[in-house]
């Protein structure tokens, strides 16, 4: 099969690199030895040119073999984001959830960058009294830290889908969290969270998140 063999001829690339790097230190032990016999010593220093050489050859065959001979299953590349992608965001309202004040504010400085409108709450109650009292259709999307002092992110995501009416259900809610156990996601996406993503952000998978769920 294409991966087997992909994968196959790595190895067999790794071996040969390995194999060449010992015979180099070898050779190198061997000119100092002899570091009084010109001679011997330049005999040497072709050898380690030559094993040079070599291990560059063997690099550019692993780069070829990467970028040409994708494993079977693979996942593909996503598509960049389009022009359209990133009006459709423009001018959304996106509440931010979190304690942490400088989190809070890289993540504001990121959703700037694409013309999104923030608004924060360093709470769950707090931010669980925004979302009722603001309405329907006034936050777009929530962004919500697992790790809360008061009401924990999944007990707020439940809460907010208990005050009912379709817009409380569907309102695209985000947990962040530095890490957090499979045990702890799952638990937040059975209560009413829609995804999960981790801190740091990487600005384009945010992005991302929030154009397919908005």
């Amino acid at each position: 099969m294409q991966g087997e063999d992909r994968d196959t001829r790595l190895k067999q690339a790794v071996r040969d690199m390995r194999d060449t790097l010992n015979a180099v230190t070898q050779y190198a032990r061997n000119a100092y030895a002899l570091a009084e016999d010109p001679e011997a010593v330049r005999e040497y220093l072709g050898r380690i040119d030559a094993a040079g050489r070599f291990l560059q050859s063997l690099t550019d065959d692993c780069w070829e073999i990467l970028q040409t001979e994708p494993q079977a299953g693979a996942p593909e590349k996503e598509p960049e984001l389009t022009q359209e992608d990133l009006e459709d965001l423009a001018g959304k309202r996106i509440l931010l959830v979190d304690d942490n004040e400088i989190d809070a504010d890289v993540a504001s400085m990121i959703l700037d960058l694409y013309e999104v409108e923030t608004e924060t709450a360093e709470s769950g109650e707090t931010a669980a009294a925004m979302i009722r009292d603001n309405g329907d259709g006034y936050y777009h999307a929530v962004l919500m830290n697992l790790d809360l002092p008061d009401m924990s992110g999944i007990d707020t995501a439940r809460t907010v889908r208990g005050f009912g009416g379709t817009y409380f259900r569907r309102l695209p809610i985000i947990g962040v969290s530095i890490d957090a156990p499979e045990e702890d996601i799952r638990t937040a996406l059975s209560v009413g969270m829609d995804d999960h993503i981790l801190k740091p952000f990487d600005p384009e998978q945010l992005v991302r998140m929030l154009r397919r769920l908005m």
